[in-house]
């Protein structure tokens, strides 16, 4: 009894000789993809599993018959994939991420039934290959596809002067299984019930008409803040001019003021409030003040601001101080016009920039209280931009007056990383549902999804620019729209 195997890539004549092999004595066993419908399959393994399954056959039909020849391809992902257009690869992750919740399986099912082409991966191979790819790999071919992005906005005019980003990190979904020999990659979250989760950081540009994600990268146990925003900052420059970095108290030390610094790039960041800052809020709510602007010198010479301003409504000075408030000219009209804000709507003790710093919170918890109980009522930025630089704090009523009009439409800048959150939640929507522990695969899907939003919010751009002029930001292509267009011009 003999069984034989007849391997090599397609095409080369296989079936051919065995059939000329074929007898009464001799049988053959197809390959897989003649015997097993793969279309409705999900596993990683499916391929292996279906060999075996073969070889089963094989042995079974060695009882009967003297030879058994298995029409072999066992590298058949791999031969095949030659013959698979490189640009369907892409469609189909197109497909599956312009569906909310799609898993790469399913998605490769329902590209099937759509494509127009003759051969379309399936799931297993669109898995395997995306594995393989280096996290290296991948962002590169993100930052030529954004770079194509860019081409095209500043080809309209957009995105042709300086531009605030925003850096920040986001979480992928939640982690439940077991993290052995992956503690370095599934790492602790901030979020409660949620312990652990895959992690990434981005660039974006903070403007509601060209949100563009300039760039990703995973962050893995060890990295530094400084790091992340050196490799972003880096990154990002090369598209496009950095006037200022919008960053949330996450980032809020030395060593990433310092990277901004060297780069000759403005940042804007909340700041923890450490005893020198309760120091000077109790002071401030003495002597009465509204806002602060506290220069802070460094080894390097850089030259940085504090800027102290109201979180709420101004705390009450203790009974027990006995300080004689100095005569303290009444500022709060004036800055009630520069803000549009109706003083009737304030109460007695409401710091006009109270309903200002509100907005943000609504947006973005900010620190206003720290454990021990003082400092409260004011909350802290800091920033390096030079248009601060000569309104540092001086008895001069009128300083004041520009002071607290400058930090309000200084501050107000921050809440443009309102952007990026409101990205995040879109970016989540557009990733393909996977419960992979490969970590270049993850990182692929979620640079992939950040891709699909940036092309989303070009292509919205483009058609609010061509088609409306009501100077609305608010999206009028959806994203089933950009699968339509997908789907008749493909994803070169």
């Amino acid at each position: 009894m003999t069984i034989i195997t007849l391997e090599g890539p397609s095409s080369v004549g296989k079936t051919t000789a065995m059939a000329i092999c074929e007898g009464s004595s001799a049988v053959r066993v197809p390959e897989v993809n003649e015997l097993f419908d793969a279309t409705q399959n999900d596993s990683t393994k499916w391929y292996h599993e279906r060999q075996c399954d073969r070889w089963n056959r094989a042995v079974e039909l060695e009882k009967e018959y003297d030879t058994v020849i298995l029409d072999g391809d066992v590298f058949q992902p791999l031969w095949y994939s030659w013959s698979i257009h490189e640009n369907a690869f892409w469609e189909l992750q197109t497909c599956i991420g312009l569906r909310d919740g799609m898993a790469v399986g399913e998605g490769a099912r329902s590209f099937l039934a759509d494509s127009t082409r003759e051969k379309t991966p399936l799931g297993h191979t669109q898995r395997h290959f995306l594995g393989q790819l280096p996290i290296s790999d991948t962002r590169t071919m993100y930052r030529q596809a954004i770079g194509r992005i860019i081409d095209e906005a500043q080809r309209r005019a957009e995105l042709t002067r300086p531009v605030t980003v925003a850096i920040d990190t986001t979480e992928d979904r939640p982690f439940t299984g077991d993290r052995t020999g992956h503690e370095d990659e599934i790492i602790g979250t901030k979020q409660p019930g949620e312990d652990y989760a895959y992690q990434w950081a981005t660039i974006q540009v903070a403007d509601s008409e060209v949100p563009l994600i300039l760039d990703a990268l995973p962050i893995v146990r060890g990295n530094s803040r400084a790091e992340i925003v050196a490799d972003l900052l880096d990154s990002a420059r090369e598209f496009v001019s950095v006037e200022l970095v919008l960053m949330d108290r996450e980032f809020d030390g030395s060593e990433v003021k310092a990277v901004c610094e060297e780069r000759e790039v403005h940042y804007l960041t909340p700041k923890r409030k450490y005893r020198t800052e309760r120091e000077t809020i109790e002071q401030m709510k003495r002597d009465g003040e509204t806002v602060r602007i506290v220069p802070e010198s460094t080894q390097a010479g850089s030259n940085r601001l504090k800027l102290f301003l109201p979180s709420s409504a101004e705390s009450k000075v203790a009974d027990d101080i006995d300080v004689e408030k100095p005569a303290h000219p009444n500022h709060r009209q004036e800055m009630a016009n520069e803000l549009g804000i109706d003083t009737a709507d304030l109460d007695g003790k409401a710091s006009p920039l109270g309903q200002f710093l509100s907005e943000i919170r609504d947006e973005e918890e900010i620190d206003s209280k720290d454990e021990i109980g003082d400092g409260a009522g004011f909350t802290v930025f800091q920033t390096n931009h030079p248009d601060l630089a000569d309104l540092t704090t001086d008895d001069d009523p009128t300083r004041e007056i520009e002071r607290i009009h400058m930090i309000t439409r200084f501050v107000r800048w921050y809440r443009r990383r309102q952007e990026i959150e409101v990205g995040y939640k879109k970016v989540k929507q557009f990733m393909a549902k996977t419960t992979s522990k490969q970590f270049g695969l993850r990182f692929f899907y979620f640079a992939f999804a950040c891709l699909l939003y940036s092309i989303w919010r070009l292509v919205d751009l483009l058609v609010r620019i061509s088609l409306f002029d009501d100077g609305s930001s608010f999206p009028r292509v959806t994203t089933n729209d950009v699968l339509t267009i997908a789907k008749k011009t493909g994803i070169g």
